[in-house]
């Protein structure tokens, strides 16, 4: 098992880190809000409209206003490319998803999926989910 330099496991890179050297998605920034965990407990039902939901765990909590059925939106940056001129360009910021707070305190809250923009009303991202690394505001 390769180890990571604080002595983590390779597996356990996840999130920014791990979508910026993929090249699917940039660094997210100092003082970004954004999706650090993502967890769905064992299905032992078998049946997939019965499936339990996802628990999306975010570096957002009271302290920034953040309270039991708060709306959270969440937004993917997508570096671009000019394939003409072969440069980088801008980052674009895609809205994802909309999330609905279960549990807040201090600088955490956890929430769930409550809308995952189709196709028609954003630009195409991959995968179609909110993942580890997104970024999350309080919606307005």
């Amino acid at each position: 098992m390769i180890k990571l330099s604080k002595g983590w496991p390779i597996w356990a890179m996840t999130g920014a880190l791990c979508l910026a050297a993929a090249g699917t998605a940039t660094a997210v920034e100092p003082g970004e809000a954004i999706v650090y965990g993502v967890y769905r407990p064992v299905d032992l039902t078998g049946d997939p409209q019965q499936a339990p939901p996802k628990d999306y765990y975010v570096s957002l909590g009271t302290r920034n206003g953040i309270q039991h059925g708060s709306t959270l939106q969440v937004f993917r940056k997508l570096a671009t490319h000019d394939l003409v001129n072969r440069k980088a360009e801008a980052d674009v910021t895609v809205p994802v998803a909309t999330l609905k707070v279960i549990h807040a305190e201090g600088t955490v809250a956890v929430a769930r999926l409550e809308k995952l923009f189709p196709a028609a009303e954003a630009p195409e991202v991959e995968p179609r989910a909110v993942m580890v690394g997104d970024n999350v505001q309080l919606a307005k």
